[in-house]
């Protein structure tokens, strides 16, 4: 699998500033982010070249859901859980 592409605090990615990373595995990396209005939630990332992206399959089970999404190899969900202070 591609090695992911590092995204350090401060970088911006659309309307949200990267704060730290959360964690990461074999399938990719989760990020905490801050939008301008102070709303945090966690960023998941996987590389692009991966053979089995299952981003774009989450992205498409959001929008069955009903939920606003970007076509991207990112996914912006709700923080829950102690890891998220």
């Amino acid at each position: 699998m591609e090695e992911l592409v590092a995204l350090p605090p401060g970088i911006r990615v659309g309307r949200w500033t990267i704060t730290k990373k959360l964690g990461a595995g074999a399938f990719g990396a989760v990020y905490l982010c801050v939008n301008d209005e102070g709303v945090q939630a966690a960023l998941k990332t996987e590389p692009v070249n991966t053979p089995h992206p299952l981003l774009v399959m989450e992205a498409h089970v959001i929008d069955q859901a009903g939920h606003p999404s970007r076509r991207r190899r990112e996914a912006l969900l709700p923080l829950l859980g102690p890891r998220a202070r």
